[in-house]
């Protein structure tokens, strides 16, 4: 969508605000709440990356100082949207300047993230997702009947760490 006209419109995906930014790629994708039947942008996932201090670390204070900052308001507001980042802030989410960076991207996404599905942080969950989504894309091409999907879900789910005893989780 970035590159080419190919693909006009994705009623869900991942954003990214840089995709949303002048100049990132050849064309600007313009991005809206996630299609709902009147109960709002509810449905979506939220997930990403985050900042931690390794147990290792032989500076921890320095590291922690240095963690609190970047987590700030001021720095998500300013600094680390300027600089590419989509920031974890909801400060940063409804700021001018940074919804002026991206076209918007952050105030017109911010319902979907209010009412978004958190990630599971279960050891396997990423095998889990991409075989669940092979098992819907095949009952979408009518290659397996809503029972059988269903079925391979659950099956899917029962092997999952999911299903484990929160001590056999790994983080």
């Amino acid at each position: 969508m970035s590159s080419s006209d190919e693909i006009a419109y994705c009623p869900l995906a991942f954003g990214y605000s840089n995709y949303a930014r002048n100049g990132y790629r050849s064309k600007l994708v313009s991005f809206t709440p996630i299609p709902s039947s009147g109960g709002g942008p509810v449905g979506a996932t939220l997930g990403g990356a985050g900042i931690v201090i390794s147990q290792n670390c032989k500076h921890r204070d320095v590291a922690l100082e240095y963690a609190l900052w970047v987590a700030g308001k001021e720095c998500q507001s300013t600094l680390y949207v300027e600089s590419g980042g989509q920031p974890a802030s909801k400060t940063a989410w409804l700021d001018p300047h940074a919804n002026q960076l991206t076209n918007g991207y952050f105030a017109a996404t911010l319902p979907v993230l209010e009412n978004a599905w958190l990630r599971p942080r279960f050891s396997g969950f990423e095998h889990f997702q991409v075989q669940a989504l092979t098992k819907v894309s095949e009952f979408l091409k009518a290659e397996r009947s809503s029972g059988e999907t269903l079925g391979r879900l659950d099956e899917l789910c029962m092997n999952s760490a999911f299903t484990r005893s929160p001590t056999s989780m790994k983080p």
